[in-house]
């Protein structure tokens, strides 16, 4: 640090020193040029006069080209000094900008739209009425009735069939001698609108052509793309 304090000292000294020689110089050569001499003392005529062509002698050729390189070299030196010094501090103090790295996140969701239609195996039952009392009709005990499945002979076969609710949550269990319309789980409203599910195949039954009652249900399920119905109909 007291190095670098010296340094500018003595630079400063130099361009005070270089710049009052210059000024010096210029001050000399200044009050020592004499005018042009005539070739007489006095004119003798009124003949027009005419100033002969200053010619420029070799010191004061000289002289000019040392003020320029002295002033070149006051202006270098200044330029130095005020460079080195310019920063206003110790340069070991600097501090190197900080980059900060930036990571952009970003989240992606993979959430996918079904449309589940009754047939979807992997419906879900939701409740009609979930923050009411279920006061509809008791179907719980024993019933007996029929099958009619469209693709298994389309006939009406008899059946027996038990029902066990527990308010909203109702299931049936059947004699039915084919693979599926046997064991059934799901909701009923308190209007007494049924929605079950095939335990065996998964697929949605509803009452959509009638509310069940004391002593009716009445089960349907879409098959064949729409065009026809399997049934199950109850009473006791």
């Amino acid at each position: 640090m007291k190095s670098r304090l010296s340094l500018r000292y003595y630079l400063r000294l130099v361009i005070i020193v270089v710049m009052a020689s210059s000024l010096s110089l210029q001050t000399a050569f200044a009050q020592t040029a004499s005018p042009p001499q005539n070739s007489a003392d006095t004119p003798t005529t009124d003949e027009a006069f005419s100033a002969p062509t200053p010619e420029e002698s070799a010191e004061s050729s000289s002289t000019k080209t040392w003020l320029l390189v002295g002033g070149a070299v006051a202006i270098g030196l200044g330029a130095v000094a005020l460079g080195s010094g310019g920063g206003g501090g110790d340069s070991s103090t600097a501090t190197e900008p900080v980059i900060e790295e930036t990571q952009a996140t970003s989240s992606s969701s993979n959430d996918e739209d079904q449309t589940q239609d009754d047939d979807d195996d992997d419906e879900e039952i939701e409740e009609d009425e979930p923050d009411t009392p279920y006061t509809g009709p008791d179907l719980n005990g024993s019933w007996n009735g029929f099958v009619n499945l469209v693709n298994e002979g389309n006939e009406n076969v008899s059946v027996s069939a038990s029902v066990s609710q527990d308010g909203k949550n109702i299931s049936i269990s059947t004699s039915s001698p084919y693979s599926y319309a046997r064991s059934f789980s799901g909701k009923i409203s308190s209007s007494g609108d049924i929605k079950v599910k095939d335990n065996n195949t998964g697929e949605i039954w509803t009452t959509h052509s009638g509310a069940a009652s004391a002593n009716s249900i009445r089960l349907f399920d879409w098959v064949n793309d729409y065009t026809d119905l399997d049934r199950l109909e109850l009473s006791r």
